[in-house]
């Protein structure tokens, strides 16, 4: 199951696949006794790495996708370490998200400021 689910975000639309992701990661930490938790980490950690390749993405849609689960979770991070290592996921993910497209996030801060 691990290696399929990691072969469909391979092969999904950056985007949309990162979404889904964030989402899923959102309900499951809900629930302390999902044992999906680390399955979604590892798909995060995945996908990120599409994030430096410089793939089509739509930075709109991820970035609120980030902001929206950090909102919800940064404050809930020292109730247990799924939350924290969902947080450093997602760290990481905006981190290579950064490093993948430089010139785009350069343009979208140049353009608010």
């Amino acid at each position: 199951l691990n290696y399929l689910t990691i072969r469909i975000c391979d092969n999904a639309d950056p985007t949309a696949c990162f979404i889904a992701l964030c989402s899923m990661l959102r309900s499951a930490l809900y629930d302390p006794r999902n044992q999906t938790i680390d399955l979604i980490n590892k798909c995060i950690y995945k996908q990120s790495e599409l994030f430096v390749r410089g793939g089509p993405l739509d930075l709109d849609k991820i970035v609120k996708a980030v902001h929206d689960f950090m909102q919800e979770f940064r404050p809930r991070v020292e109730d247990c370490d799924a939350v924290k290592t969902a947080i450093h996921s997602v760290e990481l993910a905006v981190q290579r998200l950064v490093t993948g497209a430089k010139a785009s996030v350069r343009f979208l801060s140049y353009k608010i400021a």
